[in-house]
């Protein structure tokens, strides 16, 4: 198994234990607020501040359009460790899918967020939206885990491992609806499937061997 996805598994382990210890704590939890913004080119923007001494790690963006499907942007950096956490004082700003000339009909908000204690701000539900969604993750890599451990030493090809993965992700497409939570399937698989397709100049074995830190 490479090292990189045992890693992820155990951090987001603990962060998910943080994150429900931290659910009591949200009466009293730091706080956030909120504005639209307009660009140059009078296109609308959303702007987050962390007001609380702790860096925001996760938050959900609820979008309303005036035509069209109900929107969400979440923002994660368990999830997408490309993104950084918001330090305290700092402001994000988000784009919205509005046209210019439409921006009285804007409606989107920022229903909640998690901080880097676990803590959290806003509406529980969503809350739980964006925990459950590292749930998925972990359950995700977990089964990739067991998937990949059970190559290690049998002696197959890498087209073999790639068949393999993209058969498991056949088969969650086909059993599971199309959801938030289905992104994380996408994710894991991709992930999965493009570390043993970019390392073709490297024997499977060694990529499936936890001992080799290199992956």
């Amino acid at each position: 198994m490479p090292t990189n996805w045992m890693l992820t598994l155990r951090r987001l382990l603990a962060i998910i234990v943080l994150c429900l210890a931290g659910q009591d704590a949200l009466a009293g939890s730091p706080m956030y607020h909120q504005s639209i913004v307009m660009g140059k080119e009078g296109t609308p923007f959303v702007q987050l501040t962390n007001d609380s001494e702790l860096p925001i790690t996760a938050f959900i963006m609820v979008e309303f359009p005036s035509l069209g499907m109900e929107g969400r942007t979440y923002f994660d950096v368990y999830i997408n460790q490309t993104e950084d956490a918001i330090p305290p004082g700092a402001s994000v700003t988000l784009g919205l899918s509005s046209f210019k000339g439409s921006e009285s009909k804007v409606r989107a908000e920022v229903r909640a967020v998690i901080f880097k204690d676990g803590s959290s701000a806003g509406d529980p539900v969503w809350v739980n939206a964006v925990l459950a969604r590292r749930f998925r993750m972990y359950d995700r890599l977990l089964s990739l885990h067991d998937l990949v451990s059970g190559l290690v030493g049998i002696g197959i090809t890498r087209e073999g491992i790639l068949e393999r993965l993209r058969a498991a992700q056949t088969d969650v497409d086909k059993q599971l609806p199309e959801d938030d939570l289905r992104t994380m399937d996408d994710l894991a698989f991709h992930g999965a499937i493009s570390t043993f397709d970019a390392n073709r100049e490297t024997k499977p074995d060694f990529v499936l061997n936890p001992d080799n830190s290199r992956f």
